[in-house]
């Protein structure tokens, strides 16, 4: 398998021999609000707002402070604990807003987010407020800044027949905090590769964000023989890439293309337009 990178942004390319190439549906990760027995969302939900109502979004400077509460619910049939923290806010496969791992420290911004309440208990169909505090770090820097407020479940059993292994239930909300300042969109993009480790075969490619702001991308991969003899083209979105975080952007082909050499080549721009 040969590569060779063309751009950095705009395109990249590469070189293989495909065999035995096969569509995969490839899930789409972002943050949750509910789970079917239990979730989490804001108090209030205001269709004006730039979230939509889906996830807190807040403008504050930095050293500001800010109090708001966010609803726990229990849809199920039974009462339920759960335990509530924040952890910091990742980029899920493909983009989207996905969370670390309750002591995991990935951008820090969970420790801008403090809650009071810890353990709560609701009965079948109750819910409740549960308030929590913002306090920004006087040296935050410009920009968007991404946490979430998380409810898990006691670990359970996993399925019988498996290896053992406890399987943990937990969904959150977004918290995005924007401190105002010059700020910036910027998106490179690693090697693209066919990946056929897991049985399928896809392009991959590494996204990196170096800028301030949170970022989406749109733009097209084409897949050619040599001397441009175009085999497929097709659209590819990149949801919300968070700064300063990677990912990997995962892209099927429509089609069995067959074995031999192929050129793909990936041009995507960004949500700001570059």
């Amino acid at each position: 398998m040969k590569k060779s990178r063309a751009l950095v942004l705009a395109g990249l390319t590469l070189l293989f021999v495909a065999a035995g190439f096969a569509t995969v549906a490839l899930p789409r990760e972002a943050h949750g609000q509910s789970l079917g027995s239990f979730g989490i969302r804001p108090t209030t939900t205001t269709v004006d707002a730039p979230s939509g109502g889906a996830y807190f979004t807040y403008d504050l400077v930095p050293g500001g402070t800010l109090s708001d509460e966010a609803l726990v619910m229990n849809d199920g049939t039974g009462p339920i604990s759960l335990k509530l923290y924040a952890a910091d806010g990742v980029t899920a496969i493909n983009g989207g807003t996905a969370f670390a791992a309750a002591e995991e420290e990935r951008n820090g911004v969970r420790a801008w987010l403090s809650v009071d309440t810890m353990d709560i208990v609701l009965q079948p169909g109750e819910s409740l407020a549960v308030p929590f505090i913002i306090q920004v770090p006087a040296d935050a820097t410009a920009g968007d800044h991404v946490a979430g407020l998380i409810v898990e479940a006691p670990p359970k059993a996993g399925p019988t027949g498996g290896l053992g292994a406890a399987v943990v239930e937990r969904v959150g909300v977004a918290v995005v905090i924007h401190v105002p300042g010059p700020g910036e969109e910027s998106l490179t993009l690693g090697v693209i590769c066919l990946n056929q480790k897991t049985g399928s075969n896809y392009f991959e490619v590494p996204v990196t964000s170096g800028g301030s702001l949170l970022t989406r991308a749109s733009g097209t991969l084409q897949l050619e023989r040599p001397y441009g003899v175009e085999v497929f083209s097709r659209e590819v979105l990149l949801a919300t890439v968070l700064p300063g975080d990677s990912t990997l952007l995962r892209m099927d082909a429509p089609f069995d293309p067959g074995p031999g050499d192929y050129l793909a080549n990936l041009t995507l721009e960004q949500s700001d337009g570059v």
